[in-house]
């Protein structure tokens, strides 16, 4: 695993959700979290996890369609 971490920026820029959805889906389990980098204000994502998440819902969508 790497230790790649993405901003906010970054992840609506990967999964093409807006801030609030990827909050919402944060606050139900369904999207990775993120962590404090420093201080109290900078935060960020495990670019690996994005990753993943992504993969997931692609697998969800090609097993529906196979369904």
């Amino acid at each position: 695993m790497s230790a790649e971490f993405w901003r906010l920026n970054r992840v609506i820029a990967e999964v093409g959700l807006k801030r609030s959805m990827i909050y919402r889906l944060i606050a139900e389990k369904k999207f990775p979290g993120q962590f404090k980098l420093t201080g109290d204000r900078a935060i960020a994502w495990s670019a690996d996890e994005v990753r993943q998440w992504k993969a997931a819902k692609l697998a969800e969508r090609d097993s529906q369609r196979a369904a």
